[in-house]
């Protein structure tokens, strides 16, 4: 099942590729990262369906559509969007008819996906998806993203990580990054919701963005720090710094560990081992 992905953001990119390859029965043949390259790729690599973002800079997602409709071999080719607009019912009566489905970026299920995505080519209408408010928000959701745990307790299966990020589509990297070596998550939206859960929950480790609202990720490791009780939990630092001498001025501010933003499966996954150890889980 070949797919071709168009993103404009490098994590969103990086995250679904790793996603899909995971599947046995999906191969993404290719990744643009506006509409002008995808129009290129479709029409070299004649995927089976087009995942598509609407934003995007040179050629968004609605002029790639119009394109593609001046194309006979690429008119009937299913699109799948990915938007981070709130489209009316309007605006998604208006998209061509082979759109086939329209996700809201940031808050897309793995499953929900997938299943998207099988039935789009199946031909087949989608069962059970979750429906959507107008802001986008799936719902219900899943009774397990939170999950209730012993204090200071690994989960059966996976340990038990804090990870404070604002930003949705790096959230949604990590967490499949996550999942997929059965590692248990807890989410924070800034730093002082992480300093709340991590005193209620004693999480194994902390994943902390050091640049969000309200308050950022080094004030919260600081605090953190200055909390008995949470003095020995690991804080791995992630940053869209990657400068010479970035490291000593990270790691002086409390923290164990850094990574760099886009994150990269591997690296996180190494540092993750690093400071848990292999545990009960699968690596």
């Amino acid at each position: 099942m070949k797919i071709l992905l168009c993103d404009d953001q490098a994590v969103i990119r990086d995250g679904l590729e790793m996603l899909l390859n995971l599947e046995k029965d999906f191969q993404v043949v290719g990744v643009a990262q506006d509409g002008a390259e995808a129009v290129e790729l479709a029409a070299q690599k004649q995927p089976d369906l087009i995942l598509m973002d609407l934003k995007m800079p040179i050629m968004n997602g609605l002029e790639f559509l119009r394109e593609m409709r001046r194309n006979p071999e690429r008119l009937l080719t299913p699109v799948l969007v990915l938007s981070a607009m709130d489209l009316t019912p309007e605006e998604t009566s208006n998209l061509p008819p082979n759109v086939k489905g329209v996700l809201a970026k940031g808050n897309i299920l793995k499953d929900q996906l997938l299943e998207q995505i099988r039935c789009i080519i199946n031909r087949q209408p989608p069962t059970l998806l979750p429906k959507s408010t107008p802001s986008g928000n799936s719902m219900p959701k899943k009774k397990d993203q939170s999950p209730e745990v012993p204090r200071g307790l690994p989960q059966p299966g996976g340990r038990c990580i804090l990870v404070a990020e604002d930003n949705p589509d790096n959230l949604f990297l990590i967490t499949e990054i996550l999942k997929s070596s059965e590692y248990e998550m807890i989410k924070a939206s800034n730093g002082q919701e992480a300093i709340e859960i991590a005193s209620r929950r004693h999480p194994d480790l902390i994943l902390m963005d050091i640049q969000m609202p309200d308050m950022g990720g080094i004030e919260a490791i600081a605090a953190i720090r200055t909390h008995s009780g949470l003095q020995h939990i690991p804080i791995v630092a992630i940053t869209a710094k990657a400068m010479k001498g970035d490291r000593e001025t990270i790691l002086a501010t409390g923290c164990d560990d850094y990574i760099a933003k886009p994150v990269e499966p591997a690296i996180l996954l190494t540092v993750l081992k690093k400071w848990l150890g292999k545990g009960e889980f699968n690596d």
